[in-house]
Formats: C-alpha cells, sequence, structure tokens
C-alpha cells in the first residue's frame, strides 16, 4: 500500500517510462496490483526457487497469450551477484502455466543492475532470488500493474482524495476510481463510468519504450 504513504511513491508510480510500458503489456487504465518493498539481510532469501506472479491471482492454466500482469522492481540498492538480486528464466511465460513443484533455478539468469535501474517483466515469467552473501541489507521496491478487470492485491478506493487532487488523472485510474467494475449500485451498473472507461480507451494498448539501466 506505498503509494498512499508519500509523494516519493506517487512519482514512482506513475513513472512515464513505467506507465508506457504498462499499457503496452496489460492494456491503457491499468490498476495498481500492488505497490510493496523487499529488505534482503545478509544470508537471508526471500524467493527460493522460482515461481510466477499469476499464482496470487489464481489465474488458471494455460495462461492467456497476453499479458495480464507486470512487475516494475526498482533497484534502490545495487542488484549484483552478491547482495541476492532477483534471478529470471528467459522466455519462460511462453510456457503459460505455473512452476511446477520442486523447479530449480537451472537454467535462471540473475539480474545485475546498478542502483537507481529499473527491472520490469511479464508476470507470468518464472523468477525468484538468491541468498544475499554480501555485508549489509538491499532494498528494492516492486510495483505491479495489471489489467483492469482482474482483482488486485490492494485496494486503494479509499485512499484519501487529497493524494488522487494532487496527482494526474492517470494516478486515479491505477488507484481503481475511474473503472467500471465494481462501481455499480442498486439501479444496477454505473454507465457514466463504463462510457468513460470506453471513452479513455481503457484496456486499449500503447507504444512500448525502451530504456537502458
Amino acid at each position: 500500500m506505498l503509494i498512499q504513504r508519500g509523494s516519493l511513491w506517487e512519482e514512482a508510480a506513475l513513472h512515464p517510462w513505467i506507465l508506457t510500458a504498462a499499457d503496452y503489456l496489460v492494456g491503457r487504465g491499468c490498476l495498481m496490483y500492488q505497490s510493496d518493498t523487499i529488505v534482503k539481510e545478509t544470508g537471508q532469501e526471500t524467493h527460493p526457487g522460482l515461481h510466477s506472479d499469476y499464482a496470487a491471482s489464481r489465474i488458471t492454466e494455460p495462461f492467456p497469450e497476453f499479458c495480464v500482469l507486470t512487475v516494475a522492481v526498482w533497484a534502490i540498492d545495487d542488484f549484483q551477484a552478491e547482495h541476492g538480486p532477483t534471478v529470471i528464466l528467459p522466455g519462460s511465460y511462453r510456457k503459460r502455466s505455473q512452476v511446477p513443484p520442486g523447479t530449480t533455478q537451472e537454467g535462471a539468469v540473475k539480474i545485475e543492475m546498478k542502483q537507481g535501474s529499473i527491472a520490469m517483466w511479464n508476470g507470468a515469467t518464472w523468477h525468484g532470488s538468491t541468498p544475499r552473501t554480501a555485508a549489509g541489507k538491499r532494498t528494492s521496491l516492486h510495483n505491479t500493474y495489471c489489467r483492469n478487470y482482474l482483482r488486485p492485491l490492494e485496494s486503494y478506493l479509499s485512499i484519501d482524495p487529497a493524494i488522487v487532487r494532487r496527482n494526474p488523472p492517470a494516478f486515479s485510474s491505477l488507484c481503481g476510481l475511474d473503472d467500471a467494475f465494481g462501481k455499480s449500485g442498486e439501479e444496477g451498473a454505473d454507465f457514466e463510468r463504463l462510457t468513460y472507461a470506453a471513452r479513455a480507451g481503457f484496456a486499449g494498448s500503447g507504444a512500448l519504450a525502451t530504456w537502458k539501466t
């Protein structure tokens, strides 16, 4: 629930590179699925083996051919081999399945990047992490975006209106305040929001941005 805890997190959620890529991968009008941090200390392992981020939403197999959830990981500290970085199995999203029990990290590659860099992937991709062997700790920000018809892990429907007012319209969309789902009442669907979502191109694709870390 970081995007309701300070302007720094709001800015990260709205980063134009990330939103452009999220629009391409999961459609315009996407939602903030989850915004959290991971702090890893020496000897600690947070995500052994491999997993798919589709597991939390109970997405059935075979997964859709298109992406429904994408993760942007910000390196608040350096991601080097000894820092316990994320590992990813390239191309594994094409399997369109959860990770079978007992799967090892064989064939996975470590994501090594400098402080301030961002890694982003299709949430169906198999990934995990390695233990930190260096002294100190490593912090990362994980902002996950999903299609506007997927149920997020976090709900921002009760977010402080002052936070919404100080941000551009894209922020209220990320918080789920503009989409038509879950906004119906006793008299049926909220057609005002349905019309807005259609007019704004929700679920449509944008252009993919590329950048260097």
